[in-house]
């Protein structure tokens, strides 16, 4: 699985995940991506069957900034 068909595969699951389960944060306007996707996966991370889910999450995150 490449990285694009994995971020369409995380899109697609958060699209069916409740809100209430949990936050990703929004990046902040001076925060750098890698800054992002490291407090973005203390937030997430263990919500994914792998790590590499939740980056491709933040990641996605980050680029709708």
């Amino acid at each position: 699985m490449d990285k694009f068909e994995l971020l369409r595969k995380v899109k697609r699951q958060l699209m069916n995940v409740h809100k209430e389960k949990f936050i990703i944060p929004e990046p902040k306007p001076e925060e750098t991506q890698s800054d992002y996707v490291s407090r973005c996966m203390d937030a997430i991370g263990d919500e994914y069957d792998t790590p590499e889910q939740g980056v491709a999450v933040c990641i996605a995150t980050y680029e709708k900034k």
